[in-house]
């Protein structure tokens, strides 16, 4: 049983006309109810992954499974939307690899065999994360008989739960496996060619000291260029892959804070005034805080640093029962009384044995009840603490250490938990209930009594009311009206004296627009929106938000409209390299060096030592890659041909060669180095690759 508690804790003509509309009404419809799984199999398509669609059923079963997986591990009865998103994500990448993976599996016949699992569970070698959960903390040794005792033992276990988390690290290990199969056929069949090898130390040796001239693409002005629009096509077609791009949309919106009104403020500080009178008479503090307070009774004594700066000299100099107050803070109305004094520790320390149930019925609670108490008592005759729990405790992590938790302060532990400990007196044996089971504690040490207070407060926070809340609805939805176009929605905003923000590259898959909280609402709009339109008016947390769709870009390469501004760039730097390059060409004639061609241009001569293939710049020419690759391969103290760069047309001559000592230098080592670097490589890029030729279309946005 502590094994499983400890994979737990880790864990879509009119007589003619009216005939064909109602034949096709009448094929229609027996196309619709005997093909219904044609379009309703794809109403409910969440993604289309390598050809293969993903039901939204499916999916949806897999969350759940791991929702309940997650609330069982972490002992939460609730998971909230965060982590609720995390594990969409989670399981959404798992289900890309299974369908991206699937026929790679299947055409090289790659699995794994029960047979296989098992070895990997209880053979000789088993899989690390089995290791690590029947590995006795004290000895550090495997506990190969525990695993076989577990194995025989799962059948007969009663908690769904804890089956369920043994089978998703099952399925963990077998994708692991199955992934790691793949992967090094992959890597089988990577091969380093001992000219490969050869090549790369020569590149890697070789360097060379030369010298430039340049000419800058900068010297030709923007406005003796002429660009035909044949060109401009030309050069998108030529690169529309450099022109690739997700699904993205940009829009402006201008939002309408909901805040409270000056009335607002003055109904709450009435209703404060109201009922200070009764608050400061009633003999029941807890229960009038209760009952009327915005906030629920905090029954913690906290010590004057952990008071606000407002009332902490008042509390700690008043006698229980006096008042502070009306006062205003953190925009809310407050009225406060001072209940107890107590000394109290600001730390204490205890040892514990955690009995839990095994089911959630009502047997299961009172056996694990019954032997908590059976150990109480036991323990209160000077039983071995330490021994019991570690046989019987199933908190693995303070078992092990005898079941002591070490120091805590208050509220660092389970509610339960933390008072029995600091109400108690040290060498107290007690039995408590948390949402864990049943706790034996033994309070063994407590610190320094200090004076702490319990403190009651009465608190009316200052919100919108249903009458402010309606009047900011109405001038957002009135700009909404009057403004229902991109022109007028800017004109509009301009009137009122409003500033649009800006949203860029929202994508499909975000939670939330920079800026507003909660408005996964917006994004579903934006990407089922027209562009140039206008949203209604849509609420997101506390502001009413009305955007203008600005920019539309889909999935794949980006339209030529889209991109013409940088097309335009990019010939016009085509075609001045291609001036300058003729230019240059025709200077180079009859010169016999590099200095005489700088004196006949006109242009300076630029060094560059020790560049080799490995270098990334070049001083006082910048990012030339071509640069680099002429200069390795010109002959020495030949003038090079003009070469075209990011920056300018270069011509170089190089003065010098040296090379390492390739005696100096093993191949083998290089052959293992390149080798090594491939398999890397392939960990990664294998799946990646196979990801990206599998044209996933994903269509979650249409269910969250």
């Amino acid at each position: 049983m502590a094994v499983l508690e400890k994979i737990r804790s880790r864990m879509g003509i009119l007589i003619s006309i009216i005939i064909g509309i109602s034949l096709l009404a009448f094929i229609l419809t027996d196309f619709l109810g005997s093909g219904k799984s044609v379009l309703r199999g794809k109403q409910f398509e969440i993604a289309e992954i390598a050809g293969k669609s993903v039901n939204f059923k499916e999916y949806e079963k897999k969350v759940k499974d791991f929702e309940d997986n997650y609330k069982y591990q972490s002992g939460q009865s609730n998971v909230n939307e965060e982590t609720t998103q995390k594990i969409r994500d989670e399981v959404w990448q798992l289900m890309v690899e299974e369908y991206v993976m699937e026929d790679e599996y299947n055409e090289l016949s790659i699995e794994v065999t029960p047979k296989e699992l098992l070895d990997m569970v209880e053979g000789a070698n088993p899989h690390p994360i089995i290791r690590q959960i029947f590995t006795n903390p004290d000895t550090k040794q495997l506990n190969r008989a525990g695993i076989i005792q577990f194995i025989k033992n799962l059948d007969k276990e009663k908690d769904a739960g804890k089956k369920a988390v043994w089978n998703y690290i099952e399925e963990q290990i077998s994708r692991e496996r199955i992934m790691t199969k793949y992967l090094n056929l992959v890597k089988k069949g990577l091969y380093v060619t001992t000219d490969q090898a050869n090549s790369e130390l020569k590149n890697n040796t070789k360097k060379v000291n030369f010298n430039f001239i340049f000419e800058k693409l900068s010297s030709i002005s923007d406005s003796v260029l002429k660009i035909r629009e044949s060109e401009i096509e030309k050069y998108y077609n030529k690169h529309k892959a450099d022109f690739l791009q997700e699904a993205s949309r940009d829009i402006d919106y201008i939002s309408f804070d909901i805040v409270p009104s000056q009335e607002d403020f003055d109904q709450a500080q009435k209703w404060i005034e109201n009922i200070t009178p009764d608050f400061k008479s009633t003999a029941e503090i807890k229960q009038f805080v209760s009952l009327n307070s915005d906030v629920p009774f905090n029954d913690k004594y906290l010590k004057e640093s952990e008071l606000p700066d407002t009332i902490k000299k008042f509390m700690f100099t008043a006698k229980i029962g006096g008042s502070f107050g009306p006062y205003y803070e953190n925009s809310t109305f407050k009225i406060a009384r001072l209940v107890d004094i107590k000394n109290l520790p600001d730390s204490v320390r205890a040892r514990h044995i955690l009995i839990k149930p095994d089911a959630q019925t009502e047997e299961s609670v009172k056996k694990a009840e019954k032997t908590a108490d059976s150990l109480k008592n036991i323990l209160k005759k000077h039983a071995d603490f330490a021994a019991l729990a570690k046989m019987y405790s199933a908190d693995n992590g303070s078992a092990t250490k005898g079941g002591d938790v070490g120091w805590f302060r208050d509220g660092t532990m389970v509610k339960p938990f933390s008072d029995a400990c600091f109400f108690g007196k040290k060498g107290d044996i007690v039995v408590v209930t948390s949402q864990f089971g049943f706790h034996v504690i033994e309070i063994t040490e407590k610190g320094k009594e200090i004076k702490k207070v319990q403190v009651g407060i009465v608190e009316r926070k200052v919100e919108p009311s249903n009458n402010t809340i309606q009047a900011i609805y109405q001038k957002a939805s009135a700009f909404a009206g009057n403004y229902n176009t991109g022109d007028k929605f800017e004109a509009g905003a301009k009137k009122q004296g409003l500033t649009p923000k800006v949203a860029s590259n929202l994508d499909p898959s975000m939670r939330d627009v920079p800026g507003i909280e909660k408005s996964r609402e917006l994004i579903h709009w934006v990407f089922k929106a027209e562009l140039n339109t206008i949203s209604g008016v849509i609420e997101l947390g506390n502001k009413f938000v009305i955007a203008h769709l600005t920019q539309m870009r889909e999935k794949g390469p980006a339209p030529l409209n889209q991109v013409r501004d940088q097309i335009i760039l990019s010939v016009k730097k085509e075609k001045k390299a291609d001036q300058l390059y003729e230019n240059m060409k025709k200077e180079i004639s009859g010169v016999k060096d590099l200095e005489g061609l700088a004196t006949k241009v006109n242009l300076p001569v630029y060094s560059a030592n020790d560049i080799s293939f490995n270098s990334y710049v070049i001083p006082n020419a910048g990012f030339e890659p071509s640069l680099i690759s002429a200069a390795l391969a010109v002959l020495p103290n030949k003038l090079s041909e003009p070469v075209k760069g990011n920056n300018g047309v270069y011509v170089l001559s190089v003065a010098n060669v040296t090379d390492k000592d390739q005696e100096q230098v093993n191949p083998k080592m290089s052959k293992m180095r390149i080798s090594s670097m491939f398999e890397n490589r392939a960990n990664y890029e294998a799946f990646t690759t196979l990801k990206k030729l599998a044209k996933i279309d994903d269509k979650r946005i249409n269910f969250y």
